[in-house]
């Protein structure tokens, strides 16, 4: 393993993780490139991410990560969830996590399109 994409990996781990935009466009391009276009630099960025319980989903020339289950340290419990946003139970959590589903769906092609994602 290189030094240099070693630095790579973990600089788009490090900036996913922090909220910061990896795709095509954008000041991180130079990153989603080395990502796309170096083997090394791919299997590294999944393997630390699976190591973190972090799941990571490409779209529309972009790069993208969420908490994978019970993840700890970058997720929300049922519970902690429920109380951030004043639910009183998982009937209503669950209520909440369709529509918050469905309002995504609807409207992830058109956010895509205009570059937002």
């Amino acid at each position: 393993m290189e030094q240099r994409n070693l630095d790579k990996a973990l600089d788009i781990v490090s900036k996913l993780l922090m909220g910061e935009e990896i795709s095509e466009k954008g000041s991180n391009a130079a990153l989603y490139q080395e990502y796309n276009n170096n083997g090394e630099v791919y299997d590294i960025v999944h393997m630390s991410l699976k190591k973190m319980n972090i799941h990571m989903y490409e779209y529309a020339n972009g790069l993208y990560v969420s908490a994978g289950e019970n993840n700890r340290a970058f997720g929300y419990s049922n519970e902690e969830l429920r109380r951030e946003i004043g639910i009183r139970n998982n009937r209503e959590l669950y209520l909440a996590y369709f529509v918050i589903y469905n309002v995504l769906t609807f409207f992830l092609p058109v956010i895509g399109q205009y570059g937002i994602f």
